[in-house]
């Protein structure tokens, strides 16, 4: 799977890369639409990742796919899991 990759300084001398996923990777990951992620955003079903001080793309991290899955579940959504 092809993840943005981010380098991150961590101090002199340091770095720390840390991996993101695309908006169409998350909808993937829950076997729905680009579209329905972004229409769960809108409707604040879900909560706005972080986004690329550049480019403003939304950065998705594991932790924001668990929380989306925890909430998802609380309303008893079934997504599709490992597609």
């Amino acid at each position: 799977m092809f993840s943005a990759e981010v380098l991150l300084q961590g101090g002199p001398g340091q770095t720390a890369e840390k991996k993101y996923m695309t908006s169409s990777q998350v909808a993937s990951q829950f076997g729905v639409s680009k579209k329905t992620i972004l229409n769960w955003l809108k409707a604040e079903r879900i909560p706005e990742p972080s986004r690329h001080p550049i480019t403003n793309y939304r950065l998705w991290t594991d932790m924001d796919i668990a929380m989306i899955r925890r909430m998802l579940d609380k309303e008893g959504y079934a997504p599709a899991r490992n597609r």
